[in-house]
């Protein structure tokens, strides 16, 4: 699977850093589904539930962050069904919290 293949190559496929009182969240919106039997290019488009964990702890132990920035390629929320990509969960971990969420594009 292209998901093994990365993690041999480059590591980590979804990571935090701060900055300058920021929080910066890198999340893989190829991680909804098993990378086994993947579903697109890369996997499935979604946000699975190891990665919901790392982002609701991770939050948790930057809660004096001024503002969280979250990149990932695919904008999840355009998807049909939120709660089952993961992408609600996300949501609900930021809200309350000045953030913005980056993403790259839409194959059509």
């Amino acid at each position: 699977a292209k998901a093994l293949v990365w993690k041999e190559r480059l590591g980590r496929r979804y990571y935090h850093l701060t900055y300058k009182g920021c929080l910066f969240v890198v999340l893989d919106s190829n991680d909804g589904g098993d990378p086994k039997a993947e579903a697109g290019p890369y996997g499935k488009v979604g946000i699975g539930a190891a990665q919901r964990k790392y982002l609701a702890d991770t939050l948790a132990a930057n809660p004096q962050s001024r503002w969280t920035f979250v990149c990932l390629h695919h904008p999840v929320w355009a998807q049909r069904d939120l709660s089952e990509n993961g992408w609600l969960e996300v949501e609900q971990l930021l809200a309350g919290r000045p953030h913005t969420v980056f993403c790259g594009h839409v194959h059509i």
